[in-house]
């Protein structure tokens, strides 16, 4: 834990209630968000059961008869694949396909789910359903919501994405709770601290009452056991002997439905919390929903519409891996340009988030010394000689280019590092001439050689070079001659989709 995260606990601890931990809102909340929750039979991978629907409304509840059920599983996803098909305005399954062009970044597809677990389902689901037989319609219903699966999934682990939430995440990272990490690790008792009123020891028993109200995949043993094992054991029984049990089937839905909806309403609650929240929306979010769109528009629907094309023979991302170094490399790229891209994106317009990147040295605080002029190369260059406070961490480098806090437009040079002592360096800075007439906005609104910037504080903050890991992915795919391509674009055998499993579980008892 940091020092900075120390002092927000006691803070916390001190006001007797979660407190905002940064200045901004980091997460932009769609005009139209859905909300999705799962249950899960124990041992199993695909859902038991479902609730979605939008916040306001009540939920649609779905459930399968028997969790081990291949057939009885899928009957039960289709309304909700379907749905969210529908949702994400994937192409072949509306009238007006999600485009750059025809995008808005206030009403765009966002889901969210209670927690990780539920998020990890994506991608149990795209696992199951994303096999089919070779000359086979990949453009169908299931195929094409296991390749959705597979997109939400994915890019859930990009860094900024504001499609995919989260809800217990999202609230850990909005909010400092006066808890340890363990007590907060799922979303009834973080919803419990922001909801309850009352001084901490009051807020504190509430949370610690919640932590038995279980949000995860799985139901509670003890009610699995006892109620709905003997009621899939029926079932079973009058599957085999050729009987009705349509009526078993509604009892383990009725038992189901309760904890579904329960799951549900917390993540709609935490969904309230962030409307409500009085805190600004942080700027940045604006470029991170474009992103998250882009991504959208570039990776799934450019395969989707592939598929539309030749339903048969399009290529399909395999769900375990790419099978490919190049692709590999290329992804983990992306992932380091996203990772930039989203801190750099908010840290202009949050002073929290800028204290945490002075605290870890990504960020340097400065006091401007002098302003020189000179020449860099053919060209008129302006120098600002700064001196910098470093403290026990710092990234400062020669070459490296910084912009000026509030200004993300800026770019400045290190030209050259003078350490005076371990907490002071003299930096000298070099502006481009495209800089030297133009306004910095944030501070003075003056153009860099104005003498009233001598003894003003600054803070450099990173450039935003996300564009370079960018270009280095496609390099990295596009080279298939040179140093080592033999190594990262040799291709290992494919496992090819048709070689998925029918089932995660072995048939038996003539299930099928």
């Amino acid at each position: 834990m940091s020092t900075r995260e120390l002092v927000r606990q006691l803070r916390a601890a001190e006001a007797g209630r979660p407190i905002p931990r940064y200045s901004t809102k980091h997460l932009r909340v769609s005009s139209s968000p859905l909300i999705v929750s799962f249950i899960r039979m124990a041992g199993e991978s695909r859902p038991w059961g479902i609730a979605y629907g939008r916040p306001g409304e009540s939920p649609e509840i779905l459930a399968a008869g028997d969790g081990r059920n291949r057939e009885a599983v899928t009957a039960m996803l289709h309304p909700l694949a379907e749905v969210l098909l529908k949702y994400c305005r994937v192409e072949g399954w509306t009238d007006r396909p999600l485009t750059s062009e025809d995008s808005d970044l206030h009403h765009f597809p966002q889901i969210w789910f209670p927690g990780s677990r539920h998020v990890e389902m994506l991608h149990f689901l795209e696992f199951a359903y994303s096999g089919v037989p070779r000359g086979a319609d990949k453009s169908a219903l299931m195929p094409s919501f296991a390749r959705l699966c597979g997109w939400l999934f994915r890019h859930s682990n990009h860094p900024g994405q504001q499609v995919v939430v989260d809800s217990a995440a999202a609230l850990r990272t909005a909010f400092v709770f006066p808890a340890d990490p363990v007590s907060i690790s799922s979303l009834s008792p973080l919803v419990t601290w922001l909801t309850t009123d009352g001084d901490l020891q009051t807020r504190r028993a509430a949370a610690i009452a919640a932590r038995q109200d279980l949000t995860e995949l799985s139901l509670d043993p003890k009610l699995d056991s006892k109620i709905l094992e003997p009621l899939v054991a029926e079932r079973q029984r009058l599957r085999q002997a050729g009987q009705d049990f349509a009526e078993v089937d509604e009892q383990i839905r009725d038992r189901l439905g309760p904890h579904l909806e329960r799951r549900w309403r917390l993540t709609a609650t935490a969904l309230d919390l962030f409307k409500t929240d009085a805190r600004p929306e942080n700027p940045g979010t604006e470029n991170l929903v474009a992103e998250s769109l882009n991504s959208l528009v570039k990776d799934l629907q450019y395969h989707e519409r592939k598929v539309q094309e030749d339903p048969e023979g399009a290529f399909t991302i395999h769900p375990e891996t790419d099978f490919d170094a190049a692709s590999a490399a290329a992804a983990y790229l992306l992932l380091t340009a996203s990772q930039q891209r989203a801190t750099l994106a908010l840290l202009h317009h949050d002073k929290e988030l800028l204290g945490e990147a002075i605290e870890n040295g990504t960020a340097v605080r400065s006091t401007i010394a002098g302003i020189s002029e000179g020449r860099h190369g053919s060209r008129r260059a302006v120098f600002w000689t700064v001196n910098a406070t470093v403290g026990e961490q710092t990234r400062l480098r020669e070459e490296e280019k910084y912009s000026i806090y509030g200004d993300s437009s800026t770019e400045v040079v290190v030209a050259g590092i003078e350490r005076v002592d371990s907490d002071t360096w003299i930096v000298k800075l070099r502006w481009s001439s495209s800089h030297i007439r133009r306004p910095i906005t944030g501070y003075l609104n003056a153009p860099c050689p104005d003498p009233l910037w001598v003894g003003r504080e600054v803070v450099l903050v990173p450039r935003d070079n996300s564009g370079m890991a960018r270009d280095a992915a496609f390099r990295v795919r596009g080279a298939k001659a040179g140093i080592g391509a033999w190594l990262t674009h040799s291709k290992p055998p494919r496992r090819h989709l048709d070689d998925l499993p029918v089932s995660d579980i072995e048939l038996r008892d003539g299930e099928s």
